[in-house]
């Protein structure tokens, strides 16, 4: 979040990014772009909505239904993100979400509790060699 801050202030002037560039961290860390991302290459996703108030979160529940995944956008380790199975829980969440994120932006989306989630750490250079670092299951 720093670099970005900082690449966006202008303070960098010329100076370029070592390692990922800032148009993939805002693509990794910014919900909407992530998921116009995944759109682009056809990725099933589940509903979901942003909001960035309670008002507009609100409509999430009329439109998508409980259990929601609530998840804040530019927060690191998961914080304001969770499942709610109902409204207390949801105006909760909903509202500690959307003060933790820096740009006050929430993506509310329909819970895909029971699916396994693996992740795969691969490194590639640019001659296209790759290689598997780390393979795990996360468990939530």
């Amino acid at each position: 979040n720093v670099a970005m801050e900082v690449y966006e202030s202008g303070l960098l002037g010329d100076v370029k990014f070592l390692g990922a560039n800032p148009e993939a961290i805002k693509k990794g860390e910014d919900r909407q772009v992530f998921k116009e991302c995944m759109k682009k290459i056809g990725m099933d996703l589940p509903k979901s909505m942003y909001a960035y108030n309670y008002d507009e979160a609100l409509k999430a529940v009329d439109e998508i239904g409980f259990p929601l995944m609530i998840r804040a956008s530019y927060t690191l380790g998961g914080a304001g993100s969770g499942v709610v199975y109902n409204m207390d829980e949801f105006k909760e969440l909903a509202n500690t979400a959307l003060a933790l994120s820096p740009i006050h932006e929430i993506l509310i989306e329909e819970s895909l509790l029971g699916w396994k989630e693996y992740e795969m750490e691969v490194i590639r250079d640019r001659a296209d060699n790759c290689i598997i670092v780390c393979s795990i299951e996360n468990i939530d």
